[in-house]
């Protein structure tokens, strides 16, 4: 599932950048959203990559992409892990590396763009 958070706002006399952080979170439930006989309501979703959006206006920044892989460890335990993509540049970081980067500040000039959740 593709989640596309409004990040731009346009006027006829402006184009400007909504400058949030949107906490967005790493299980997504659907349920409160889906009607009563919806067959897919008890899905839960995980996070597994983001487009972001760096830069303070509409008309110019910089896209990245973070991007999740879960591992398997020896003792059958799922891990996961997070890689940022920017350009030429991959570094890897944890759950709580990615919500400290991304989702605790209130005023920032890197903003989530897109969300893609997966199901379990």
């Amino acid at each position: 599932m593709t989640i596309h958070l409004k990040l731009f706002s346009f006027t006829s006399l402006e184009r400007a950048k909504v400058p949030a952080a949107v906490a967005c979170p790493f299980e997504l439930d659907v349920k409160q959203w889906c009607t009563d006989d919806c067959e897919e309501s008890d899905r839960l979703y995980q996070l597994v990559g983001i487009v972001v959006h760096e830069g303070s206006s509409a008309s110019s920044g910089h896209y990245f992409s973070y991007i999740s892989s879960r591992l398997v460890n020896r003792d059958d335990q799922s891990e996961r892990y997070w890689y940022c993509f920017d350009d030429s540049d991959v570094t890897s970081l944890s759950d709580q590396d990615l919500d400290r980067s991304m989702f605790s500040q209130i005023q920032s000039t890197k903003t989530s763009y897109l969300l893609f959740y997966q199901r379990d």
